[in-house]
């Protein structure tokens, strides 16, 4: 009984406290309240006042304060609008471009050609210059770089060599037709594009060159991503075109490095120790680092690195293989991409650790693309007629002699006509490779901004031309295509 008397007073007790609780919530908030508007917003009002009413010494104090326009601050906010502007049209753009079965590298550039001196620049001045001031632009174009030369060493990390085995023959003579013939084609043209179009620093023997090696390129990694879209890579006719423009790729850069040698006005001595250098690059490539990262990543599930530390390694290796091979007198683009062909193939710890690399260069990669159509001015040369008539003869030779050469190569091989067809188109893709080519060029300025306009205006429609032409040969095969899915044409060995 005095118990439940005890409980009753207690539950009285109880419903007192929480009847006065409202009223205890009340006077806490109000206190709360109180103590905010004294110690926060009244200090924050005494602030306010002295710096607008100069209550901090006059004039000369408040003017002391005041930022410049060219300060630290205004630089960085300047980038990262600039920044900012170029990932999200290079995004929407890409996205676009994708709808319409095209490549996103090609809506990007053309997201920096709007917004470049082409459209942009042209119809609104104002904005151009406040997106990209030449100050901003030397540093994006700063981490542009970085971006091609992290995306260079994924191309080269996930070259595959097993697509080479039984068909070297003839990925040899595809590839390698595929850029003898329009090479002797872009040095037949340079004598007549040379006093009208070579850069400031270009010889004649140059200029033919760099001009030859930029109608004779095939986009690796853009050809890469149209057979994943089109599930080709796995197919015989993909796994011809891609070998083909793999071991097309590693030709052009040792005639890349050739040419750059030659750009920097090298005497047969430096040209020799140029040489030199370079074999030793790949020795100590071969030799040194690629069994040491076989080590590493074959002993990551045990006692190896962490994906993080392997991270840290490849990125820094990707970057001091770039740093070496710039100053041997080569593109740091070449070392990326040695570097990665050196990364061993097979393991889960390294297709994780590439994952993230490859996410890192979505951000940085779209940098490069747009760069390439901010620098393109579709109306540097007015659009004279000789300026329209050299990037028509550019686009023609560049086309007819890729679709020529490869083409002819794949049917002497065996293939059917429409796989012959069929491989032409797709080694007459250029896209990254080419601006790759091209930016060395302006940089090295052996080619002038209306030449290097015009090949910008080729890449784009040799890369955009790929998927449609595809459609139509396999709407004409007699099944639509469904053989071709299956296990491709027969090559026979040359």
């Amino acid at each position: 009984m005095v118990d439940q008397k005890a409980r009753a007073k207690a539950g009285a007790g109880d419903a007192s406290g929480s009847g006065g609780g409202g009223g205890g919530r009340t006077r806490r908030l109000a206190s709360f309240l109180s103590v905010y508007v004294l110690l926060v917003l009244v200090p924050a009002a005494v602030i306010v006042v002295l710096l607008a009413g100069g209550g901090l010494g006059g004039e000369a104090a408040h003017s002391s304060v005041r930022p410049t326009p060219g300060g630290t601050g205004h630089s960085v906010s300047r980038f990262l609008l600039a920044v900012a502007a170029v990932l999200v049209a290079g995004w929407v753009m890409g996205a676009l471009f994708e709808r319409m079965r095209q490549p996103r590298v090609v809506g990007e550039i053309c997201a920096g050609i709007l917004l470049g001196p082409s459209f942009l620049g042209a119809a609104w001045p104002g904005a151009a210059n406040l997106l990209f001031p030449a100050a901003v632009l030397s540093h994006v174009a700063v981490l542009s770089q970085l971006g091609l030369v992290l995306f260079m060493f994924v191309a080269g990390a996930e070259l595959r060599p097993a697509l080479l085995r039984g068909q070297v023959r003839v990925v040899f003579m595809v590839s390698h037709a595929g850029i003898a013939v329009p090479f002797a084609l872009g040095v037949a043209l340079s004598p007549s594009l040379y006093s009208e179009f070579a850069g400031t620093e270009a010889s004649p023997t140059t200029f033919a060159l760099f001009l030859g090696l930029a109608l004779s390129i095939t986009a690796l990694p853009v050809l890469a991503r149209i057979l994943v879209d089109r599930e080709m890579q796995d197919v015989r006719l993909g796994a011809l075109s891609l070998g083909s423009a793999a071991v097309g790729d590693v030709t052009a850069w040792c005639l890349l490095a050739g040419a750059v040698a030659m750009a920097g006005n090298a005497s047969p001595v430096e040209a020799l120790r140029v040489l030199a250098w370079t074999l030793l690059f790949v020795l100590v490539l071969v030799g040194v680092v690629r069994p040491m990262l076989g080590r590493l990543v074959s002993a990551g599930a045990v006692t190896g690195p962490s994906d993080e530390a392997l991270f840290a390694l490849l990125v820094g290796g990707a970057l001091l293989a770039a740093t070496a091979t710039e100053y041997i007198g080569l593109h740091a683009v070449f070392g990326a991409f040695a570097f990665g062909t050196a990364v061993p193939r097979g393991s889960e710890q390294l297709a994780r650790v590439l994952g993230r690399l490859e996410t890192l260069t979505l951000f940085l990669l779209p940098l490069f693309f747009v760069q390439v159509g901010l620098r393109t001015d579709l109306g540097a040369g007015g659009w004279r007629p000789a300026t329209l008539l050299a990037t028509l003869l550019v686009c023609a030779v560049a086309i007819a002699g890729k679709l020529a050469s490869t083409g002819a190569a794949a049917r002497a091989a065996g293939l059917p006509w429409r796989d012959a067809a069929a491989v032409g188109v797709l080694m007459n893709c250029r896209g990254v490779t080419e601006l790759v080519i091209l930016d060395i060029c302006l940089e090295l300025r052996v080619i002038g901004s209306s030449l290097y306009s015009g090949l910008v205006v080729m890449a784009l429609a040799t890369t955009a031309m790929t998927s449609p032409i595809l459609d139509l040969l396999e709407r004409s095969r007699p099944d639509g295509g469904a053989s071709r899915h299956k296990d491709g044409a027969d090559v026979r060995p040359l």
